[in-house]
């Protein structure tokens, strides 16, 4: 069984996937966030996307997407970080999704 919130390759060859997800990220004022993929918990540095959230603290909503290979026992999880100070983030909404073809 895998791991909550990860998506896990079960392809019996190696596959490519288009990996892409939506996020809405709430916190105090004037903050910057980091989100992206990361496969087998490496980031993927080319999915990192950048979240700033204004004097308001209203939630703001970023998608970003990648396309990596994937092995059978692979997996992906959606990454965040806090880049202004140690606040932590609250996730108010999340959508992601894998779509992968056989090489």
């Amino acid at each position: 069984m895998p791991e909550s919130n990860r998506i896990l390759c079960t392809c019996p060859v190696p596959a490519l996937a288009l990996l892409d997800a939506s996020i809405s990220v709430s916190s105090g004022n004037n903050k910057t966030f980091q989100v992206a993929f990361a496969k087998n918990g490496t980031i993927e540095p080319e999915s990192v996307e950048t979240i700033k959230i204004g004097s308001s603290g209203d939630a703001v909503s970023v998608t970003f997407q990648t396309d990596l290979t994937q092995s059978s026992g692979d997996y992906v999880e959606a990454w965040i970080r806090n880049t202004t100070d140690a606040t932590d983030p609250t996730v108010t909404g999340f959508y992601m999704r894998s779509v992968a073809w056989v090489l």
